[in-house]
């Protein structure tokens, strides 16, 4: 079964080569008119993958780095208006389409986009399986990934309605009341935003935009010495409910430099409350991993990242990773045994150095 699998990688690979100038999608161009139907499309689920001509197998193949880019820096709307222009209905084209639409935030679509990938996945058409072409599945496994997006999804579109519904009810019951000295409940929490992320007071650090920046001063500093910024970002956000209560809370993923070559990178969340979040302290990750997204699923927050093997760079880690993070209390809690202890610290306000 190997040696057939081989075989027809080969095959497919040198019509690639010979056929690569014949490669055309399905639309030729992508109007105004057809971007909108597109989106459309996207926010309802319609399945329109249904180009299977040899031009649109090729094409596929030529936009597989401009695919995978798109991906890799979640841009849902260029990524799902690419996919469905090439047209061809490969497992992870509708995985593309199940990412772009949960990225945009259509439950049901991403939902059936999902499905569909693991039917087409499973079926008897071999061209429509990325794990039997050339490249594969750009690392992907879609046999395990699928159902934990399909579970991600569902439970947070359980969260949203809950949260919804204990909002509507609020309006409906209590809308035009005074003040009567009840007891907060939770629909009085506001649900964290990106622009509340955006503008969080962490410790010392108040974000303008998802950023802060300050002067060094220092005792030894002279008049014509550079001047040294510290400076704390954003990287990643990421929202769902991290305490069971319905309410939409929200992660972070921090990084900070003081004028060298390093960039601490930390994680925080910022739990829904009745006025501005509650901050939990910052773990620490380490010196210049490489966060590649972050989710909330199940109340669980989920990294995915490249740390540090024993023969990297500072600059260059290499080893692919996973690090799950749940909330008590106010603190989050590291659930990743395997990872190294030096690289999750639950700081105080120091932030990274001290």
């Amino acid at each position: 079964m190997k040696r057939k699998q081989s075989l027809l990688g080969a095959i497919l690979f040198v019509v690639t080569l010979i056929g690569i100038s014949c490669a055309s999608p399905k639309y030729a161009t992508v109007t105004p008119e057809l971007h909108s139907q597109f989106m459309r499309d996207l926010k309802v689920g319609n399945l329109n993958l249904d180009c299977d001509t040899p031009e649109c197998y090729l094409s596929w193949g030529e936009h597989r780095n401009e695919l995978i880019s798109s991906y890799n820096s979640r841009q849902w709307e260029p990524l799902a208006e690419l996919v469905m222009k090439i047209g061809y209905g490969q497992d992870l084209a509708y995985y593309f389409l199940g990412m772009s639409a949960e990225g945009l935030g259509y439950h049901e679509a991403a939902l059936k986009y999902y499905r569909q990938s693991g039917t087409t996945s499973g079926d008897s058409r071999k061209l429509h399986h990325c794990r039997e072409t050339v490249r594969g599945c750009g690392g992907l496994e879609l046999a395990s990934v699928l159902p934990q997006r399909i579970a991600a999804v569902k439970a947070m579109a359980q969260t949203t309605g809950r949260s919804s519904k204990s909002r509507d009810h609020h309006k409906l019951s209590g809308e035009h009341d005074l003040a009567k000295n009840e007891s907060k409940t939770v629909s009085d929490k506001k649900p964290v935003t990106g622009q509340i992320l955006d503008n969080l007071e962490i410790c010392q650090y108040k974000f303008k935009n998802g950023k802060y920046k300050e002067k060094i001063e220092r005792d030894d500093q002279g008049p014509d010495d550079p001047v040294v910024w510290d400076t704390v970002g954003i990287a990643k956000k990421a929202f769902g409910d991290l305490d069971g209560d319905g309410v939409i809370d929200g992660a972070v993923v921090l990084w900070r430099n003081t004028g060298g070559s390093g960039i601490m990178v930390g994680i925080a969340a910022a739990i829904a409350a009745q006025g501005n979040p509650t901050i939990s302290k910052v773990i620490t990750l380490g010196d210049r991993v490489e966060v590649k997204s972050m989710n909330i699923e199940h109340g669980i927050i989920v990294l995915r990242l490249l740390t540090h093997g024993p023969r990297d760079g500072l600059c260059c880690p290499t080893v692919k990773s996973v690090y799950k993070f749940k909330l008590s209390g106010i603190h989050l809690v590291n659930l990743t045994p395997t990872a190294r202890e030096n690289q999750l610290q639950d700081s105080e306000c120091t932030f990274f150095y001290e």
